[in-house]
């Protein structure tokens, strides 16, 4: 049973509980896996046994309820990237532009939030099989962008298990790939330049906890915060960089008590256009307010010094703290 005959696939639910069947969009994955992850009561060492021996096992354990895992890495594929965003706690509005479609990915009330259903088959022919999970939702999403790709890993949970109807209507991905090597930065005012690596994390913590009594699966995932986080390497080292992030700014005379902050927006695209259209594929994300701090740097032998920077999204003004816009051929999601 090799590992490049499965296949990742998720679609939005439109109710909790509401298993899709239509909408799924499969990931250009290298790794997946969907698991049960078993709660047990473990044996007590109890006083009274049918011998009288002191085996620690005495008793079988028993299971208590149980909650099925995520985990994935992909490719970053335009199509997909919607549905993955939806999982992670955002609401996508869809404009036509007649010859494409600009999805805006928006952070959702957390009343709001969409739950995914994830099929994962592995195997062929007549050895292959596919499970179905409902009612998922994604803890973690993060986006890395190197010279060689534009990746990603996701993980998350899911409610129900069941065997998949085998009816769904699964979609694959378009034959353009997202580039790294592609697209723009921008800085509100900072002006740091453009990093050789830069990895966004989207992080939605749940409780994994919420079990009710007379049941044996959870009763929800419910989410209990949100953050956006950056990390860029191989920044260009200057003194005026320096100085914005460590002395409050180019005219400074030492370190300071002053957090810096700035807007940031950054696009990757496809080296082609989307078939009919005059526009790429692309991922554009958005940072309405971020604090930006300078991580480390350092002279080792003959290396060019460069410098890290990490990023934080700052939620505090009215409008939205991050957008994720993809444009892309699909109608909706």
């Amino acid at each position: 049973m090799l590992s490049n005959t499965a296949r990742i696939a998720f679609a939005k639910q439109s109710a909790k509980a509401s298993a899709a069947s239509t909408g799924f969009h499969v990931l250009r994955a290298n790794q997946s896996g969907f698991n049960p992850r078993f709660d047990y009561q473990e044996n007590q060492n109890y006083h009274v046994g049918i011998h009288q021996r002191a085996s620690t096992q005495g008793a079988r354990p028993i299971r208590t309820s149980v909650l099925h895992t995520i985990a994935a890495s992909f490719v970053a594929w335009p199509a997909a990237l919607p549905v993955l965003f939806q999982g992670i706690g955002m609401t996508v509005s869809t404009v036509n532009n007649t010859t494409y479609y600009a999805h805006t990915c928006t952070k959702a009330d957390v009343d709001a939030a969409l739950y995914l259903t994830g099929l994962h088959a592995v195997g062929e022919d007549t050895g292959r099989f596919e499970r179905r999970l409902t009612d998922c939702r994604f803890t973690s999403l993060e986006i890395a962008a190197s010279p060689g790709a534009l990746t990603g890993t996701l993980a998350g949970f899911g409610i129900t298990e069941a065997v998949a109807a085998g009816s769904e209507t699964v979609v694959t991905d378009t034959s353009l790939p997202i580039l790294p090597g592609t697209g723009s930065l921008t800085w509100g005012s900072l002006a740091l330049g453009e990093p050789r690596g830069h990895t966004v994390t989207f992080e939605r913590p749940v409780d994994e906890q919420d079990q009710k009594v007379h049941s044996f699966g959870r009763a929800d995932i419910p989410e209990t915060g949100f953050a956006v986080r950056g990390t860029m390497t191989g920044l260009d080292l200057s003194f005026n960089t320096y100085k914005k992030l460590t002395w409050g700014g180019t005219s400074g005379t030492g370190p300071d008590d002053a957090i810096v902050t700035d807007t940031l927006t950054f696009t990757y695209q496809s080296a082609d256009n989307i078939s009919g259209a005059a526009v790429p594929y692309s991922l554009t994300i958005a940072l309405l307010l971020a604090e930006v701090r300078l991580t480390d740097f350092e002279a080792r032998d003959n290396n060019i010094i460069r410098c890290n920077a990490s990023w934080t999204m700052i939620d505090e003004a009215a409008g939205a703290p991050v957008t994720v816009t993809v444009n892309n051929n699909t109608t909706s999601y």
